[in-house]
């Protein structure tokens, strides 16, 4: 079992809030519904579509997964909650060290943001999450966008799609300390944003020799799905 730190906590009890939609203190399958509401009613996806279908599954595999890993009464409380998530996390790198039920967690919420579904996320996109979304008052989202955007992607040197975005959502869930660009998953907690101490590894561009250039925001070369060349973030496990 890892132990977890305060701002771990932090997050998690975040995303506990994510799913608690009736702010019950518990998470159980009576919360799925207003879920998928708010995410429908976000998206726009047409309710008996193929993404939205994909969506709630995911969603209620999930909740599912949780409550069974606590085996008490259909419900998973805030303690059980955090106690279950370090149980998950012990041992874990990054999401591919995750069971596939928990990997598929970011690629729905990817999907969510990317309202244009081209495959890559724009700093409007991820702007407009916020606001409306994750409902950051509206004074705060400009500048917090910017800030986000920037470290998400290496001040534009990459393309924000599934594969980063995916990376970034591993440090959301691992790292320790507040340095990383996994607080900007829901970027609600500006209380620990300042400059970042962790420095992105170029080497696999240069294994291949790829000259590491600034690209234009959503360029049309990325499509839908596209992995493109990632770099290797190494902040997983800040101490």
């Amino acid at each position: 079992m890892a132990k977890l730190s305060d701002f771990q906590k932090e997050k998690l009890m975040y995303y506990f809030k994510f799913f608690d939609r009736d702010a019950d203190g518990q998470v159980n399958l009576d919360d799925l519904p207003e879920l998928q509401e708010k995410i429908l009613k976000y998206t726009q996806w047409p309710k008996d579509s193929t993404i939205a279908t994909y969506c709630y599954e995911v969603h209620k595999e999930f909740i599912e997964t949780m409550i069974a890993k606590t085996a008490d009464n259909d419900v998973v409380c805030k303690e059980q909650w955090l106690q279950t998530w370090s149980k998950i996390i012990h041992g874990a790198m990054g999401m591919q060290d995750f069971p596939i039920w928990l990997q598929l967690l970011p690629k729905v919420l990817f999907e969510i943001i990317d309202r244009d579904g081209d495959g890559e996320l724009g700093e409007a996109e991820l702007g407009d999450f916020y606001e409306n979304f994750v409902q950051i008052p509206k004074g705060k989202v400009r500048e917090l966008t910017s800030i986000a955007y920037s470290q998400m992607t290496d001040n534009g040197n990459f393309p924000l799609n599934n594969t980063l975005y995916e990376q970034i959502f591993a440090n959301f869930l691992l790292g320790k300390e507040c340095y990383g660009p996994g607080k900007f998953i829901f970027a609600c907690f500006d209380d620990k944003i300042e400059l970042p101490k962790y420095k992105v590894d170029y080497s696999l561009l240069s294994d291949q020799g790829t000259k590491k250039e600034p690209i234009q925001t959503k360029p049309s070369r990325f499509r839908r799905g596209s992995s493109g060349v990632m770099p290797k973030l190494h902040y997983w496990r800040s101490h």
